[in-house]
């Protein structure tokens, strides 16, 4: 239930679902919802109160009718448009209407495993052994490590003999 929120000249211009490693089949079953509370949220919490503009910003809608604020980010190719390409956001015919009262801007979410795209953060992550040898979560793995570390050292001294 985290949302990107893009906002362009002050208007609330498209919500993207922040998990684009997912499908999550009650978004489409409550479309409507979500997209009203977070434009609530909006106009009513951060709509020029934001020293910019054009910027992004990130929710946690916890349920009906609670939204949660979780970060900003700026408006441009710094910041992930998720589903979005930032072509489809910066497109001078992307006009949203002055009515508040509703949410009129573009809503994407992903609709089945078609859509699913990786997880950029598993790129950067560490082997799992590598993250429990440093903090210790398997002493066992450990051991065997030096273990293998004494193995190489001793097959390295004889080799030093011969």
């Amino acid at each position: 239930m985290e949302f990107r929120c893009f906002v362009k000249n002050h208007k609330l211009i498209a919500i993207s679902q922040r998990d684009i490693a997912s499908c999550y089949e009650f978004i489409e079953q409550n479309e409507e919802d979500i997209c009203s509370d977070i434009a609530k949220f909006f106009k009513n919490k951060v709509a020029y109160k934001f020293s910019d503009s054009s910027f992004t910003f990130d929710v946690y809608r916890y349920s009906a009718q609670r939204v949660l604020l979780i970060d900003f980010n700026p408006f441009g190719a710094q910041t992930d448009p998720l589903l979005f390409t930032w072509d489809e956001l910066t497109d001078p015919a992307l006009s949203i209407s002055d009515n508040d009262d509703e949410f009129q801007g573009m809503f994407k979410y992903l609709t089945g495993a078609a859509g699913v795209q990786p997880n950029p953060s598993h790129f950067s992550r560490m082997p799992t052994d590598i993250v429990d040898l440093v903090c210790g979560n398997d002493v066992n793995k450990l051991v065997d490590l030096l273990n293998v570390r004494n193995l190489i050292r001793q097959s390295g001294d004889e080799s030093d003999e011969d």
